[in-house]
């Protein structure tokens, strides 16, 4: 009789996600430089700023849920922009370079 071939079992592992930070170098004073700045950084700081907040812990502003809403309110204490900021749902955007131009859109409805 021939011996049944058994396939060992893998052991459990728990897995885990996380975007690595590379600075840019680039800092905004205000919302003019935030939108030149978004006209020319990479589309992958875009992704980064926009999922990176929804990966790490935050519980200082959990009503803003990209890094974008969550600077204007605290460096430039534009609530309104934070919150029109905040509303901005990645999802719904077919590309990152779709994402960028709404960004630069309410920037410059703010401006």
């Amino acid at each position: 009789m021939e011996q049944e071939s058994r396939i060992e079992p893998k052991p459990f592992a728990i897995k885990d996600c996380a975007l690595i930070a590379l600075a840019t170098g680039r800092r905004a004073q205000n919302l003019r430089e935030l939108g030149m700045h978004l006209q020319q950084v990479s589309s992958a700081s875009i992704y980064y700023h926009f999922w990176g907040g929804l990966l790490r812990p935050r519980f200082d502003d959990p009503e803003y849920l990209n890094d974008f809403a969550s600077w204007a309110r605290h460096a430039l204490h534009d609530k309104v922009l934070a919150e029109r900021l905040a509303i901005i749902d990645p999802t719904e955007f077919a590309d990152l370079e779709e994402l960028r131009r709404e960004l630069l859109d309410v920037i410059e409805d703010r401006v």
